[in-house]
């Protein structure tokens, strides 16, 4: 069986230098990603973490946002499985300055054909 793929992608900031991960690349948020799609029936591929919005355009955008995140991004993940060409939608919850504690399914479906991972 081979590893998962996990790809953390950081804020985009205009400033120049490195600064260190964000607090949702770790490996909690990555046990929390993998318990929530656990049930869905499929071995996982690859994991990509990162600054996602689910509500604006959904979870599978193809064109530029409708709407404007309103209080920033929250973290999510698209999680991609052996076996099938769906992709599960996973928001990130945090505890307010602590450690992820779960992770829930937003949406589990195959993505529209002009959609590509963030």
């Amino acid at each position: 069986m081979a590893s998962i793929v996990f790809v953390c992608l950081p804020i985009a900031s205009g400033l120049g230098g490195s600064s260190p991960p964000p607090a949702y690349c770790s490996t909690s948020s990555e046990n929390a990603v993998l318990n929530a799609v656990m049930s869905l029936g499929y071995p996982v591929k690859a994991v990509t973490i990162g600054p996602f919005s689910f509500n604006c355009g959904g979870p599978f955008p193809s064109g530029v946002y409708s709407c404007p995140a309103v209080a920033g991004p929250l973290q999510g993940a698209y999680v991609r499985f052996v076996g099938t060409d769906k992709v599960a939608a996973v928001e990130i919850g945090t505890q307010r300055g602590g450690p992820v504690t779960a992770a829930t399914v937003v949406a589990f479906e195959i993505p529209p054909a002009r959609w590509s991972m963030p």
